[in-house]
């Protein structure tokens, strides 16, 4: 019967961690998601400036040199947007899975913890059983003497 129970707490407390590392892995992403959205603004931001200076220098045409070092930097911002926007919709295939995963875990486990509590009450039940026909046979034995 102890074996039992202390198999259902194990279960339970293993729910509660679980629940508890999933709202910690939301908080964790929400702030990512948070953060990049910050970091994709700031970058448009400064591709507008850095595209506005560019014009300015080929209005300009103060150096073919500076405008080439340009082109380059505004190219390699790009890549870094896209590659930023990629990298944030990964995460959130990542999160569904993981969530979904843990859903299903989770739902497992309530399965588990259920079948656990009807053997438990079998077994409590059969314990009663079995003592009433010993106490039965007793009580026989003692009447047949």
């Amino acid at each position: 019967m102890t074996v039992v129970s202390e198999m259902k707490n194990q279960q339970d407390e293993r729910g509660d961690v679980q629940a508890t590392d999933l709202e910690e892995l939301k908080v964790k992403l929400d702030r990512s998601l948070a953060s990049t959205a910050v970091i994709s603004t700031q970058l448009e931001e400064h591709s507008g400036d850095l595209l506005s200076v560019e014009e300015l220098l080929k209005a300009q045409n103060v150096c073919p040199d500076v405008n080439a070092i340009l082109d380059k930097l505004d190219a390699k911002a790009s890549d870094i947007y896209s590659k930023q926007v990629k990298d944030v919709e990964e995460l959130k295939v990542k999160l569904e899975k993981g969530l979904a995963s843990m859903a299903a875990i989770s739902t497992q486990l309530e399965t588990l913890s259920a079948n656990l509590l009807r053997h438990d009450e079998r077994l409590k039940t059969h314990d009663v059983s079995q003592t009433d026909q010993h106490k039965s046979m007793q009580s026989k034995w003692i009447y047949s003497v």
